[in-house]
């Protein structure tokens, strides 16, 4: 499930890698792989259209009247009412090419701005796992004992102690897109990070797919 639009400031944690899975009373959901979320139908309505929640019911943050459908087909909820004004959503399978950024398996954190003064331990190359670990749809990276995860519809750098001091401005499909650096929700137009209490914008961090 794909988006790098207004979509991914609000629904950031809900995109990613779904597996098919098929139900015991034999109907076809899909789950987020390492996440809560499911794409399913709801028979009873007597609709076609699919949803997505972490719980299978009409209540969901994400709407389309078909997986084949894309952009403004799908709707989306942004903290306040549905809306269906991001042309880049859509469901395809993980071996076209738009969905090529998922399977990076390793990635470059660069800076020559604050990242570098404050936390030059933090940049350098992260690598998924042998074991494969995913966080909401997503491959999670390492380094030592940093992670880089999508959580709360950002991606952000964490320690052993779960805290985080780098994060993107929002949570579109991969980290290695230029909208990670980018939201008109929060008015950011870089990754921040954080300098005591204070979350700083750093114009000079990218991330890259080295792979």
């Amino acid at each position: 499930l794909l988006a790098r639009g207004e979509a991914a400031e609000y629904q950031g944690h809900t995109l990613g890698i779904y597996d098919h899975v098929v139900t015991s009373d034999g109907s076809t959901i899909y789950q987020q792989r390492g996440g809560p979320h499911k794409l399913y139908q709801v028979p009873w309505t007597g609709l076609d259209d699919w949803y997505c929640s972490g719980t299978v019911g009409l209540v969901s943050k994400l709407r389309t009247p078909s997986l084949d459908s894309r952009g403004q087909e799908w709707k989306y909820y942004n903290g306040e009412q549905v809306v269906s004004n991001d042309n880049t959503v859509r469901f395809t399978s993980l071996s076209s090419s738009a969905s090529s950024c998922l399977l990076c398996t390793t990635i470059r954190l660069f800076s020559t701005g604050i990242t570098q003064t404050s936390y030059p331990e933090y940049l350098g190359l992260y690598n998924t796992s042998k074991s494969g670990m995913f966080f909401a749809g997503r491959p999670i990276f390492y380094k030592n004992n940093l992670q880089l995860k999508i959580t709360d519809g950002a991606f952000a750098v964490y320690d052993e102690t779960d805290n985080a001091v780098i994060r993107s401005a929002s949570g579109p499909t991969c980290p290695t897109q230029g909208k990670a650096a980018h939201s008109d929700r929060y008015g950011a137009d870089a990754w921040e990070v954080k300098v005591r209490t204070e979350w700083k914008q750093d114009t000079t961090l990218v991330v890259d797919c080295e792979d």
